[in-house]
């Protein structure tokens, strides 16, 4: 295909194909991942053992306990979650990224749900401060659900009160996911400094076991659980637009068919990443190839 043809193709893709209320949909899959989280998180909470020691763990065992470094883990991920979202928004092809971050992040604490529900286990320190244990009932789980639901989990927004969302870290998720978003869709001439979110990602991860927030395997879950919906859903996504999707294995993931509704009117993820600040500053239109978006 020459180059005018390409031109032409993607001229097309940009004004046209790209249904803004799919996006709408994946962020609904998003909030429905969380809300979720909560309604599992308000019921496990009188199940959780506050009566039995903290399990063993190895890193417990060579760190002290900081309760306060949880404050570093969410200022970080709050700044790499803000750079992924400059991305997103300021992406040439943006209404594609945010659609595939919400729909991965909401897989991903979907997936979070279902572990947090099925095992409980005693809380990591003897100094965490659990609310109350009563009787579950539907008006209890609605109000623990509304009390802590805007918090999105950020303890400097909300101070814990809810115990025993602890397989799968959360905090890793949002660090994780973010962090991918950030090395995928990144402009290249910004990738030197990945290092630099590398470093501070790991240092986010270390401050959760340090304020024993989570035990190690906790954040281990949260990192695989994290990286692997967002490459299984990419890996797809690649192959749906090769028609080559039943050659790849993951094809018999469950997020299968939702990566093919996603995707259907989206381009592959290998395209060019341009930041297009220039649209929302300027009203130039999209498919005018002259005019060059503003790469960084």
């Amino acid at each position: 295909m020459n180059e005018q043809n390409s031109n032409n193709i993607l001229c097309s893709f940009n004004d046209t194909s790209v249904k803004k209320k799919k996006t709408f949909l994946a962020f609904l899959v998003l909030i429905f991942g969380w809300v979720i989280n909560n309604i599992v998180l308000a019921w496990i909470h009188d199940r959780v053992p506050l009566d039995q020691p903290p399990l063993p763990d190895i890193f417990f065992n060579l760190f002290p306990e900081i309760p306060e470094a949880i404050e570093i883990t969410e200022i970080i991920m709050l700044f790499i979650l803000f750079n992924a979202l400059f991305i997103m928004v300021f992406h040439e092809h943006r209404w594609i990224v945010v659609r595939r971050f919400f729909c991965c992040a909401g897989i991903s604490y979907i997936f979070r749900a279902i572990c947090i529900a099925m095992l409980q286990v005693p809380v990591p320190s003897k100094n965490t401060f659990c609310g109350p244990q009563m009787k579950s009932s539907l008006s209890n789980i609605i109000d623990r659900v509304i009390s802590t639901f805007w918090s999105a989990g950020i303890e400097t927004f909300r101070p814990r009160i809810l115990c025993g969302d602890l397989i799968v870290s959360g905090h890793t998720i949002c660090l994780i996911t973010g962090l991918q978003v950030l090395k995928l869709y990144s402009p290249r001439k910004i990738h030197f400094i990945f290092s630099f979110y590398n470093l501070i990602a790991l240092l986010a991860i270390l401050s959760i076991l340090i304020a024993r927030k989570h035990y190690t395997i906790d954040v281990f879950l949260g990192y695989m659980v994290a990286t692997n919906v967002f490459r299984t859903y990419h890996s797809l996504s690649y192959s749906y637009h090769r028609n080559e999707l039943y050659e790849n294995l993951h094809s018999e993931s469950i997020i299968k068919s939702l990566v093919i509704y996603f995707e259907k009117d989206t381009y592959s993820h290998f395209f060019d990443n341009y930041l297009s600040i220039s649209s929302y500053l300027k009203k130039i239109p999209t498919c005018n190839l002259d005019k060059k978006n503003i790469p960084i």
